[in-house]
């Protein structure tokens, strides 16, 4: 049972703080008048930056390639993804934007690793990738948001990118600094730094949904999976992409290769819902629904095949030692 909930705690999260903004919206809304929600951000990715201790990277050569391809995956094949996806789609406006909102994102923080590291990825290039394109992602999201959504929502890029520098960067960096000047103290604490931006997260999205839960409860399952399909449909081809691509072009081991795979196909939920609060959620309410369904969907999906494709490479590797 214990093994159960860690190994669900995001989507035990999320479902909580949406049943309590339905049920008690009031305490909710109270509270976000408090303005409390950046610095529930901030807090996020302080964690963020004690929980991963970048200094072990020294040979960034050997991944230089590798890292140009991820960008232009995440960054450029994602976003123009999501906009073809538009034109086929006849979605609501938060739908059409949460949506948006999502591919422009970087990589999963650390559910990304994980996966990767199951799928028999390499670890190293995984977390490599993590945190270099999501460094990259805190200057491209203001200005692929204003390409894609500029005509129908106005975004504010500087605004924007001066609001990631300071909720997202700079928290992270300062975990770093914090992590390498203690880190005795911060192993000690690795719990709370694993567990806290959980909760964290789901004390955002109980606020944020609080004021719309009459709308939250006209959401359709049909809507659900109108909204998964495609996001697994856009995740599993800039996979399948990325995959080709390190190996076919740029001949990397297939570790590596099957790592990015993972990892740059992945859309990150808290910087989203750092976006979504910040700029979109007054005018938009329920655009954080097409974020959480999709980091759900990709999730769940690579969870399953991450297991698949394990079993899969250790046949390969079985028959290759039999055969030499």
């Amino acid at each position: 049972m214990k093994a159960f909930l860690i190994k669900n705690l995001l989507v035990l999260v999320i479902g909580v703080a949406a049943v309590l903004a339905l049920a008690l919206p009031g305490p909710g809304v109270a509270l976000k008048q408090l303005q409390l929600i950046p610095g529930l951000i901030v807090v996020i990715f302080l964690c963020q930056g004690l929980g991963i201790d970048a200094r072990r990277f020294k040979d960034l050569r050997a991944y230089a390639a590798l890292l140009m391809w991820g960008g232009l995956i995440a960054f450029v094949a994602a976003p123009a993804l999501a906009a073809a996806a538009m034109y086929l789609l006849a979605w609501s406006p938060d739908d059409r934007l949460g949506f948006l909102l999502m591919c422009s994102m970087g990589p999963t923080l650390v559910s990304g690793v994980v996966i990767a590291n199951q799928a028999g990825g390499e670890r190293e290039g995984a977390t490599l990738l993590t945190i270099a394109l999501n460094l990259v992602a805190v200057v491209t999201i203001p200005f692929t948001l204003a390409l894609l959504v500029g005509g129908s929502v106005q975004v504010d890029s500087w605004a924007l990118l001066n609001k990631l520098l300071v909720l997202v960067l700079l928290p992270a960096v300062l975990g770093q600094v914090v992590r390498w000047r203690w880190p005795a103290r911060v192993e000690a604490a690795k719990a709370v730094v694993k567990y806290l931006p959980v909760a964290l997260l789901g004390c955002i999205i109980y606020l944020a949904l609080s004021e719309r839960a009459a709308h939250l409860a006209a959401i359709s399952l049909q809507q659900v999976v109108l909204l998964a399909l495609p996001a697994l449909a856009v995740h599993y081809l800039l996979a399948g992409l990325c995959y080709t691509g390190a190996r076919g072009l740029l001949r990397a081991p297939r570790a590596r290769a099957t790592a990015a795979a993972v990892v740059c196909s992945q859309k990150t939920l808290p910087v989203a819902i750092a976006v979504w609060s910040t700029e979109f959620a007054a005018a938009y309410p329920l655009a954080l629904i097409a974020p959480i369904v999709f980091h759900l969907s990709q999730i769940y999906g690579d969870g399953l095949l991450a297991a698949w494709w394990a079993r899969r490479q250790a046949r390969r590797e079985g028959l290759t030692e039999v055969a030499a």
